[in-house]
């Protein structure tokens, strides 16, 4: 069992919400409380507990909107404006994990740095600021950002606009194996950065699409690619826009994410 306590609030009469990972799981799931109080934790697992703290307001506001000030491909730093009321004690910046959040990183000041981000994987956070009483503020404004590709990463991809016309666009995708070993057959995945971004023809290649997310294939001619040798497959599309039109930052070859220029 474990006995835990609560440092700057009481929870309220309700039980709280467990989550466990542990042996014998496929995923995370939801679990029963444990009647009566102290939660029982099986052995070799780890249990997440959600308690609701009494309704008190916070005597901080919430800090200003979070903006990032470096961003590489496993590690963002985040910097935000002291809150214009109260006085913080401590920040903490959330992820938003559908309607749950995961903490990413607390402070002293107004900055922090996350860490083991996957790269070339997009992020929505919030900062919170907490008071000396332990209770926390509105959350910001959100922010929303993309890692960056590995320096190393075994492919490279150029994205060049060839040509514009308000709400239409011709571009062209150039895909360079830069790794050890041959591709044979290939498939890259990338989103779009606007919803009004559309692919409306192409060639060299096979493209589909649900939603923002864009999908190609190879067209059986430019299926191989030559290790480290610059062989590369270039294919092109036509493409509409409702307003900007933002070059996405993200490609994915084979399940491997590339690096751009």
């Amino acid at each position: 069992t474990a006995d835990i306590s609560y440092a700057g609030y009481t929870p309220t009469a309700q039980a709280p919400v467990m989550h466990r990972y542990g042996r014998g799981d496929t995923d995370v799931t939801r679990v029963a409380a444990t009647a009566g109080g102290n939660p029982v934790l099986p052995p070799y697992s780890i249990t997440t507990i959600s308690v609701a703290p009494h309704a008190a307001a916070a005597s901080v506001g919430a800090p200003g909107a979070p903006k990032t000030t470096a961003v590489g491909s496993s590690t963002a730093t985040v910097s935000w404006a002291a809150p214009a009321n109260g006085k913080a004690v401590r920040y903490e910046v959330y992820e938003r994990l559908g309607s749950n959040a995961q903490l990413l990183a607390t402070s002293t000041s107004t900055s922090a740095m996350l860490h083991n981000l996957p790269p070339g994987s997009e992020h929505t956070v919030n900062v919170l600021a907490r008071d000396a009483d332990g209770r926390l503020s509105r959350p910001s404004e959100p922010l929303t950002f993309a890692t960056t590709a590995p320096r190393d990463s075994s492919c490279l991809v150029n994205y060049r606009v060839d040509s514009g016309w308000g709400n239409g666009f011709v571009a062209t995708v150039t895909v360079s194996n830069v790794g050890d070993s041959p591709i044979n057959g290939w498939t890259l995945d990338f989103t779009w950065p606007s919803t009004g971004q559309t692919v409306q023809s192409f060639w060299n290649a096979n493209v589909t699409s649900s939603g923002t997310r864009v999908h190609v294939t190879d067209n059986g001619a430019n299926a191989k690619l030559a290790p480290r040798s610059g062989s590369t497959a270039i294919f092109g599309f036509v493409g509409a826009n409702d307003d900007a039109n933002p070059t996405p930052t993200t490609f994915t070859l084979n399940g491997t994410v590339c690096r751009t220029s």
